[in-house]
């Protein structure tokens, strides 16, 4: 009797690396792979403790190297990248080497998919000759201006700061020139490179990191997938082809939501469960609020879970949104913290919550607008639910991928992040749910919406990349 096949799967311990590949476990699963889906301790405790293992998903823990009352989310030394990248190899390697050594009930290894931010992943799956996949969090354009660091220095585009406080280029002024010279990129700003390759000294290790990390889970994979759909970054994706193995598998969403655009057959069976545990500030009431709210009208307000702001920002926020009119869901857990005056004056058409699902948010009919960091999970759930956007990338991709959505894909306006104004804020909002000027966002909102749903449903781009991946997995 032929065994089940196995794959091993190893996320990068931040939540925007996690929610992906968890859903990626899900469609596995959902194919008969037998999936050990491997945290690290710390997150395991807080996010998964109490999640019952699936029938086709088991959940493994190895430690980060880290002391429990680190802040592991607020993190400017990048001690936890350190350790991870330092010391969980280490751990890892001792879980494959337990699993491959386990009984009949737990069958081979099929593969190890690792987060190309650990590329120790690919060392071990060559170590012990298991085929190695590279699964990549963020976007396809922020990953390729990675593998090209070294062109973007020495033409003199990025100022990368070095650990001796010497800096090479000398174009940061020069924030809005044109970079012409990645392969399948248009429009790309100097100020739009991932924030890590412009900041100071302390992002070193990062850059240098990253750098390392892709280059060497590019190499070794056989595979690298990514969370996107041909028809959002075929030129990107076209060009990384030219070097590797490329899959793309999106959008991945939790299995509830997928294959509901109205056509049968999405790339797995839309079983009304959910894989990931409740969060446990989950809190539908934000959901009940927007019920009673009319159709395309609400602002929803989310910057993920590490953005800062100053207390300039969050007052030019807030008095932006005020002066908009427009019915707002924040999702801003110290609402005490904003001008009494301004909470007192909103009071009927505000509601602020700790915490919001996400994308049952943005698929409710009364939200018209999305109101954005630019975070890659972010990005691509807009997308799903088709809902304009205003852009206020913070760091790592979101500069990248608020090119993408408001010059490439014209999906939403961007605001000065360098100058908050709330006069910024109410004309972008303004615009984008009921002005004129933003009729053309919103149609094309609503066209990308379509195509990718369209892209998982049976014979789309992504349900044949994905059945790609399915079949690269069962013959091994």
């Amino acid at each position: 009797m032929a065994k089940q096949p196995h794959a091993v799967m190893l996320p990068f311990p931040a939540i925007g690396h996690l929610s992906p590949m968890l859903n990626l476990a899900g469609l596995l699963a959902s194919r008969d792979i037998l999936v050990t889906f491997v945290n690290t301790e710390f997150i395991h405790d807080r996010m998964f403790k109490s999640a019952p293992n699936d029938h086709n998903i088991r959940f493994q823990t190895i430690s980060d190297g880290l002391p429990d009352d680190h802040n592991r989310s607020f993190d400017p030394t990048h001690q936890m990248m350190r350790s991870v990248t330092g010391t969980a190899g280490i751990y890892f390697e001792k879980l494959v080497e337990k699993l491959r050594a386990s009984s009949d009930d737990v069958p081979p290894i099929s593969c190890i998919i690792g987060d190309t931010f650990l590329p120790f992943a690919q060392d071990i799956a060559q170590k012990y000759d298991i085929p190695g996949m590279a699964f990549w969090a963020c976007s396809a354009c922020s990953l390729s201006v990675h593998f090209h660091t070294d062109l973007l220095v020495q033409k003199g585009y990025i100022p990368l700061q070095v650990h001796t406080g010497k800096t090479r280029g000398g174009r940061c002024e020069e924030e809005d020139e044109i970079i012409s010279c990645i392969p399948g990129m248009s429009q790309l700003r100097v100020r739009d490179v991932p924030s890590s390759l412009l900041e100071e000294d302390s992002s070193y290790f990062m850059n240098h990191h990253l750098k390392m990390a892709t280059n060497r889970s590019g190499e070794a994979a056989q595979v690298l997938l990514f969370n996107t759909s041909e028809e959002l970054d075929a030129p990107i994706l076209e060009s990384l082809r030219t070097k590797f193995e490329v899959l793309s598998v999106g959008p991945l969403l939790p299995l509830a939501f997928m294959g509901d655009s109205g056509a049968s057959g999405g790339h797995m069976r839309a079983e009304e469960k959910r894989i990931a545990p409740p969060s446990a500030n989950e809190d539908s009431g934000c959901l009940q609020w927007l019920d009673e709210q009319e159709r395309c009208s609400v602002v929803f307000v989310s910057f993920g879970s590490v953005a800062r702001f100053s207390k300039e920002q969050l007052e030019e926020l807030a008095w932006g949104l005020e002066a908009s009119n427009q019915p707002f869901l924040w999702v801003y857990g110290q609402s005490a913290l904003l001008p009494q005056q301004f909470l007192t004056r909103t009071k009927q058409r505000s509601c602020f919550v700790s915490w919001a699902p996400q994308l049952k948010v943005l698929l409710h009919p009364s939200v018209g607008c999305y109101l954005t960091h630019c975070g890659w999970n972010s990005t691509i759930e807009s997308i799903y639910a088709g809902v304009p956007l205003v852009c206020w990338p913070f760091f790592a991709d979101n500069h990248v991928n608020r090119r993408l959505l408001v010059d490439v894909w014209k999906m939403g306006v961007e605001l000065n992040d360098r100058n908050i104004c709330r006069e910024d804020i109410t004309r972008s909002v303004k615009m984008v749910i009921i002005g004129d000027e933003g009729a053309h966002i919103r149609k094309r909102c609503n066209d990308l919406k379509i195509s990718v749903r369209n892209a998982t449903n049976k014979g789309g781009s992504s349900y044949v990349n994905f059945d790609k991946l399915v079949k690269i997995i069962m013959k091994n």
